[in-house]
Order: structure tokens, then C-alpha cells, then sequence
């Protein structure tokens, strides 16, 4: 069904999207900026005092590991309780690591100490990454998910990647425990920035798992009580009555009568029949608020509010469930979902392809530019700035393109560009081409997942993100010894163009059958001639 928000509408969304997500952002920028002065000043404290590779090796493996070990279950944990409740604990968690650091490793620094400082860090990082993307649909409309994931990447591009870094490094010239204690009151930035945003009530937990296989899609509740559900509306009404897209699923943007609006963007929408009651109708997103307010729930008027306690559990089946049965079922969810399965293969081999790059960036700079240690830095510094543009090009052009094909021809140009890296003659064709790869890569990011955000139930939203993340990193240990694996029996250089192609090539399959049939429960089935076009099936 056709929206009928007004290009007006649109136009003031794009400017403010409340205060809410303002809260979030700022929370955000602050973590992302003390994640950049740890991830650089860990290793620089291992290698000051430790100087040994397989020391510093294990750094990176313990602070990665909670991602292997606890993502799964993290992802339950976020669709159990309050979302913003884990992403502040997870700051002050950090914070408080860092503080009680920057005492105890004031003099002396046992590798021991700095192992374990790495892996609750990580910890923390897996808890806070997971819920945070999964509070997103619930603080803005689903219309806008393309525009706020892209301020949340230029932040994190921004902040941990560009900027923190040589903070780092000015503060750790000073002293160690300085440079600690910053990233600690950075930490705990974040976690006094969210204090001010409503609570989120844990969502309804969907049927239980023994529910009859393909009575109902894995997040739907029973038949009789689905609704079509307008979602969220704007936080003040447009003229001519309040207006908003289905909640957590896009409809076709454009005229009542059919066709797409000047500049409007064609999203996915799965109909009202197959995706689950989650709203009820006319409920906005959530609100600004003091920590004592009223949790937001997306029970359905007249359920009352949550409770917690025996009596909510025993009336809720769901509650019930063990953790292996809940990850489980995101699991499911995510491999009998054609669109969430295709996209997540995609972005493992995206992982993939990136680490086997990336860990030979470093020699293509040295051996084949010939470039000192800051012509190395400046490559990284044009990847950054490309990725930074892409943030703001591509919520742009999911405006006015299908997100899936959006998706794929940014997936199939970054292969193009790695190809181009790995041939370039000189550093100013190899920095035109990580630029341009910045700029690809968040045109691949920012859509792929504001369409996860959109087919995925609400009581869902964590498992998924989960899933998703953890197939994405859990490719990269294998690509970077792909890469060095490569550039033995290759070349460096040769790499990138076997990376690239393989890249581009991977994208036109995986992703290919999305052009023309749905792609699994919840998808959107062929529309009519008459209608506007949607994502899936993308018709060109």
C-alpha cells in the first residue's frame, strides 16, 4: 500500500530526527571516541612493555574473543530486557574497567592485567554493539532508518576511527594512566547521555517455539489477533493528519495514487498479513524522557503494561524458553528469511574479502608505493574521508533507489576499487581508490542494515543483529590468513585483484536471486503493475 506522506513530511524528517535519537547519537559519538583511544593505546601499552608479536597478536585475540563466545547469547539477553539499559551498563562497565586501570597499572603493567582489562572491554563492546542497532527502530520512524544509520557511521568513522587514534597516541606520550582515565570519562559520557531517554520495555517474546511450522511467520503472533499496524508516526503531525510508514516494515514511498514522489525512495515493505503485529495504530516512536518514566512497550493497547515477576512469566510461554531455544529460533528466523540469509552471506564474504586486504595494506604501501609509515597513515585517512561522504551519499540515495539494488552495485563497485588498489601505479591513484571504497562500503552498510532493522520483528531485533555480526567478524581471522596465504604464492598487489573480483563476483550471485521473487517469511510478494515498485522484488 502506497504511503501518503508528503514530500514535505520527508523533507522535515531529514533535518531532526528527535530527540531521542539525538541522545543516542551523542551517547554513541562519546563511545566511539573512547573506543578509539583504547583499541590504539592497549596495543601501545603491550608493545612498550611486552615487545613480542605473539604478545600483541593476543591482545587483539582476547579482545575479539567475546564476540565469538558471547554474541550469540548477547543477542538473547537484548531481546529479554531493556536495550538501553545494557547499552548504559555496558558504559559504565567500561568505564569503570578503565578508571580501576589507570590505578593499577600506573607503575607496573603485567600482561596478565592488560589481557584481562582487553577481554571485559570486549565484553562489554558485544553487549553495547548488539543492542544499540536494535534500539534504532524503536527511536525514529522506519522511513528515516537509511539517515540515522548514516549519522551513527560518520560518528563511528569519525570518532573511533579517524580521530581517536592520535588522541591516543598525544595522550599516551603524556602518560599512560591519562590516556586511560580519558577513555574512561568518555565512557562514562555515554552512559550519562542515555539517562535521559525512556526506558524500553523488553518486546513481546513472539509464540512459543512449538508452534505449528508454517501457521504463521516465526515472529507473528496468532491470526486472529494480527493487525495491520501503522507504525511509528512523526513526532509532530504533518498537515492533513498524521501519517507514518507500517511498523518495522517499508511500504512503497510516494503518491496515495501510485508512483514514487519527487526524490522518494523505494523501500521494502512487506504487507500487513505477513508481518507481525508489533504497534498498535498510531503509536509514535519513543519519546525523551527521565529514567523513572514509564518503560515504551510495544504490547498492544489495552494488554497493559509490562510486568516482570512469576505471574508475567507464567503468562507469557515465551518466557519460559531457555537461551539455546531462543537463539535458536533467531537463528531460524534469520536462514528461512531469503533476503536476511542472501545479505548475510554477502557481508561474511564482505568480511571476508576486507580482512584479507586490509592485512596487507600495510606492504602494498611499503613495498609497491614505496610510502614511509605517514604516507601509510594518509592512505587510511583517504579510506576514512571516503567512508565519511558515503554516510551522507547514501541515506541520499537509498531515497531515490531500491535498496536491494543499491546494495548490490555498491558491493560490485567495491570490489571494482579493490581491483583498482591493487593496480594503482602511484599512492595518489591508490588513495583515489580507498576513497571511492569509503564511499561504497557505506553504500553497502548503511542500506543492508536499515533493511534488517526493517524485516526483522521486534522481538527479534537483537538475535538478528547478533547473527549477523558474528558471521561478519568471525570471517576476518580466516581472511587475513587468506591474505598472507595469497601473497605467497602471488603477490601483494595480486591480492587486492583477486579479493576484488571475487567480491563483485560473489555480490552478483548472492545476491541476484532478490531481483525478481520474495525472499522468504515476511517479504513482500509481487505487487501489481499499478503499484510502486519495492526492494523485493526489485524489478531492474
Amino acid at each position: 500500500m502506497a504511503s501518503t506522506t508528503s514530500p514535505g513530511t520527508r523533507t522535515a524528517g531529514r533535518t531532526d530526527l528527535g530527540r531521542p535519537f539525538r541522545r543516542l547519537w551523542a551517547s554513541a559519538a562519546a563511545s566511539n571516541a573512547g573506543d578509539g583511544i583504547t583499541r590504539t593505546l592497549l596495543p601501545l601499552l603491550v608493545v612498550a612493555h611486552h615487545p613480542d608479536p605473539a604478545a600483541v597478536a593476543g591482545l587483539t585475540a582476547v579482545n575479539m574473543l567475546p564476540w565469538l563466545l558471547f554474541a550469540l547469547p548477547a543477542g538473547v539477553l537484548v531481546d529479554r530486557t531493556d536495550r538501553r539499559r545494557i547499552v548504559l551498563a555496558s558504559n559504565v562497565v567500561r568505564a569503570a574497567a578503565l578508571a580501576a586501570a589507570a590505578l593499577l597499572l600506573a607503575r607496573d603493567r603485567p600482561l596478565g592485567l592488560l589481557y584481562a582489562l582487553a577481554f571485559v572491554l570486549g565484553i562489554a563492546e558485544t553487549l553495547a554493539d548488539t543492542a544499540a542497532p536494535a534500539m534504532l527502530p524503536r527511536l525514529v520512524e522506519e522511513r528515516h532508518l537509511e539517515r540515522a544509520n548514516g549519522r551513527l557511521s560518520a560518528a563511528q568513522i569519525v570518532l573511533n576511527e579517524t580521530a581517536g587514534p592520535p588522541v591516543a597516541g598525544l595522550l599516551a606520550g603524556l602518560t599512560a594512566a591519562a590516556a586511560l582515565a580519558a577513555g574512561g570519562a568518555l565512557y562514562a559520557l555515554a552512559a550519562l547521555l542515555l539517562l535521559g531517554l525512556a526506558p524500553l520495555a523488553r518486546p513481546d517474546r513472539g509464540p512459543a517455539p512449538d508452534r505449528a511450522p508454517g501457521s504463521a511467520t516465526p515472529c507473528a503472533g496468532p491470526p486472529s489477533t494480527q493487525a495491520p499496524s501503522t507504525g511509528p508516526a512523526p513526532e509532530e503531525p504533518a498537515v492533513g493528519g498524521p501519517e507514518g510508514p507500517a511498523a518495522g516494515g517499508p511500504a512503497s514511498e510516494g503518491p496515495a495514487a501510485g508512483g514514487p514522489a519527487a526524490g522518494g525512495r523505494a523501500t521494502q515493505r512487506p504487507t500487513a498479513e505477513e508481518r507481525p503485529a508489533e504497534r498498535p495504530a498510531g503509536e509514535g516512536p519513543v519519546t525523551e524522557g527521565s529514567v523513572g518514566e514509564q518503560p515504551v512497550t510495544d504490547r498492544p493497547a489495552g494488554d497493559g503494561p509490562v510486568t516482570e515477576g512469576p505471574a508475567a512469566r507464567a503468562a507469557d510461554p515465551g518466557a519460559r524458553r531457555g537461551v539455546l531455544a531462543d537463539i535458536r529460533e533467531g537463528v531460524v528466523f534469520v536462514l528461512s528469511h531469503r533476503t536476511l540469509r542472501l545479505t548475510l552471506a554477502a557481508s561474511a564474504l564482505y568480511g571476508l574479502v576486507f580482512s584479507a586486504t586490509f592485512s596487507m595494506l600495510v606492504l602494498l604501501s611499503d613495498r609497491t608505493l614505496g610510502l614511509s609509515g605517514t604516507g601509510y597513515g594518509l592512505l587510511l585517512t583517504a579510506g576514512s574521508l571516503g567512508a565519511v561522504g558515503g554516510s551522507w551519499l547514501a541515506p541520499r540515495a537509498a531515497d531515490r533507489l531500491p535498496t536491494v539494488r543499491l546494495a548490490r552495485w555498491s558491493l560490485v563497485a567495491s570490489g571494482a576499487a579493490y581491483v583498482l588498489l591493487g593496480a594503482a601505479p602511484n599512492p595518489a591513484l591508490a588513495a583515489v581508490a580507498l576513497a571511492a571504497n569509503g564511499v561504497f562500503m557505506m553504500g553497502w552498510n548503511i542500506p543492508v542494515m536499515s533493511l534488517r532493522q526493517r524485516l526483522t520483528p521486534e522481538h527479534l531485533q537483537g538475535r538478528v543483529m547478533s547473527v549477523s555480526r558474528l558471521c561478519a567478524w568471525g570471517t576476518m581471522p580466516i581472511g587475513a590468513l587468506l591474505g598472507g596465504l595469497l601473497a605467497e604464492i602471488l603477490s601483494v598487489p595480486a591480492v587486492f585483484a583477486v579479493c576484488g573480483a571475487v567480491l563483485a563476483a560473489g555480490a552478483l550471485l548472492l545476491l541476484a536471486p532478490l531481483r525478481e521473487t520474495p525472499s522468504g517469511p515476511g517479504d513482500a510478494p509481487p505487487r501489481p503493475p499499478s503499484e510502486p515498485h519495492t526492494d523485493l522484488p526489485d524489478k531492474g
